[in-house]
């Protein structure tokens, strides 16, 4: 609703320029501001972590904890480090293209009709952030085996086919057991 809103001023008479300025500094600089000191503290909560962890000692932190504790706390680790790295190569695409529009804005005049190679760089900026969009599943894919296994799935169309890892545990167990049982029946 808000973008909405917000698209629809140079309709309501706001200057084209006013416009500009107003969504460089709010939209792109502000929000991109945010995501690196999002991902800082993230970094740091985690960092923090993993040192707290190291003083417990190896193998230490997880005495006493069920598989399925040991399983999720795993689960997250991993997914926090995605987390970084998808924010952090985000960050590495949003800056140049942050720089070009400040550049853009505060070159580009009514008495500079050509701004084509400006323009270019512009355009190539943002390819490169509708990039690397496309490329977060694969970073996933590469990082989390689960989010493999159903990218793998939807790859090859198929559905209804995920079965969680402790039902195909389950599954082994329950054949095993019945094939014991069977030998010695026999």
């Amino acid at each position: 609703m808000y973008f909405t809103a917000f698209t629809a001023l140079p309709f309501f008479g706001v200057s084209q320029i006013i416009f500009q300025q107003v969504d460089l500094y709010l939209h792109s600089t502000l929000i991109t501001v945010f995501l690196v000191v999002g991902s800082a503290m993230l970094f740091r909560a985690y960092r923090q972590h993993a040192i707290a962890s190291r003083r417990l000692g190896v193998g230490s932190s997880f005495s006493g904890r069920t598989g399925k504790s040991l399983t999720n706390e795993m689960n997250e680790r991993k997914f926090t480090i995605v987390t970084l790295l998808v924010s952090g190569i985000l960050i590495l695409c949003i800056l140049p293209n942050t720089v070009i529009l400040y550049v853009w804005a505060y070159k580009k005049r009514d008495d500079q009709p050509d701004c084509s190679d400006l323009a270019s760089v512009v355009f190539l900026t943002e390819l490169i952030l509708f990039v690397k969009v496309s490329l977060d599943a694969f970073i996933y894919a590469w990082r989390l085996p689960r989010y493999r296994r159903s990218l793998k799935l939807v790859i090859t169309c198929r559905s209804n086919q995920v079965t969680s890892e402790a039902t195909e545990l389950r599954t082994r167990e329950n054949v095993s057991f019945q094939q014991r049982n069977l030998e010695i029946v026999e």
